[in-house]
């Protein structure tokens, strides 16, 4: 309370008298107005009018001047004191706000869909923490939709078809995710697939949209787009129940590749169709302003740039 009504108080002339105290306090270091002038680069005009206007505005003589002279009085040189306190003070503040701002420390919120805070923030934060140990960190590991201001979110990483459409955020591409088809080997009739449409042979798990038809939109290394129609045999946004469901040989799952990597690379999965293949996603880090970035965001920032996939590896 007591900051807001001392704030509240201000003025434009307290602001002006600010900036004269400091003028006058260089006057006086530099031994007159030419010195001062040179120092800061303000017109010696310049610097003499502020000057008068202060001991006019006071009824005060801080300086006896003229073309040989310059002699500070017993008043301006206690005042001068003063200005210098004022100025010492005003250097703290900005060397604290640089410290602050150069340091990695405080409170983050990030935000992240839990398939992708599971699979691969879940190794990846607790590293940075031991690295920045003056770095607290919340998750929102909702799956919907946040309001980065609303939510106070510091770093949102997402996985879209496309960046987020927010002219108010700054978005950093750090990879993409490509999705593909995979069944267990042991899916029966699995030999027998030849093209898209013979996935309607089979079971199908996948997330169900919450508006549209469900459809998969899958793309031939040649660039040819098919299009089929989805009906879950297991509908769910749990990526990590559809790969169980699939490796269980319930059916064929459209998968991120970066999320059955393990699976197809110890024979759980095999990749049906491997010349076709779903979306490729972006894998993106919104926030609000690069300007407005702490020291903290600034090094989280860097630190999943560098650590999250990239390109084929995603």
């Amino acid at each position: 309370m007591n900051e807001r009504i001392a704030l509240s108080s201000l003025n434009s002339r307290d602001i002006e008298d600010l900036s004269d105290f400091l003028l006058f306090a260089a006057i006086v270091e530099r031994g007159g107005i030419a010195g001062a002038s040179r120092s800061l680069g303000v017109p010696k005009s310049r610097l003499s009018r502020r000057l008068a206007a202060l001991e006019e505005r006071y009824a005060v003589q801080l300086i006896h001047r003229s073309s040989r002279r310059f002699v500070v009085t017993e008043l301006g040189q206690s005042f001068y004191e003063r200005c210098r306190e004022t100025l010492a003070s005003s250097q703290a503040t900005k060397a604290f706000i640089s410290q602050a701002q150069s340091r990695p420390k405080g409170a983050l919120r990030v935000s992240a869909p839990a398939p992708l805070a599971n699979y691969w923030l879940a190794p990846l934060l607790p590293k940075f923490l031991e690295r920045h140990p003056d770095i607290s960190l919340e998750l929102d590991a909702r799956n919907w939709n946040i309001d980065l201001m609303a939510d106070r979110i510091d770093l949102a990483i997402r996985i879209r078809p496309t960046p987020l459409d927010d002219s108010d955020l700054i978005i950093r591409r750090v990879g993409e995710s490509r999705n593909l088809l995979v069944a267990s080997r042991g899916l029966p009739g699995l030999d027998t697939l030849r093209s898209p449409d013979d996935l309607s042979r089979f079971p199908l798990l996948g997330a169900r949209p919450t508006q549209g038809p469900s459809v998969w939109r899958l793309r031939h290394t040649d660039g040819r787009i098919h299009v089929i129609a989805v009906d879950p045999r297991l509908a769910t946004c749990e990526l990590a129940m559809l790969r169980a469901a699939a490796e269980a040989g319930l059916g064929v799952a459209l998968l991120p590749a970066h999320f059955c990597r393990q699976q197809l690379d110890d024979g759980t999965l095999a990749i049906v169709l491997p010349d076709w293949a779903g979306p490729v996603n972006d894998i993106h880090i919104a926030y609000l302003s690069r300007r407005g970035l702490s020291a903290g965001a600034r090094a989280l920032l860097d630190f999943l740039v560098e650590e999250l996939p990239h390109g084929d590896r995603a």
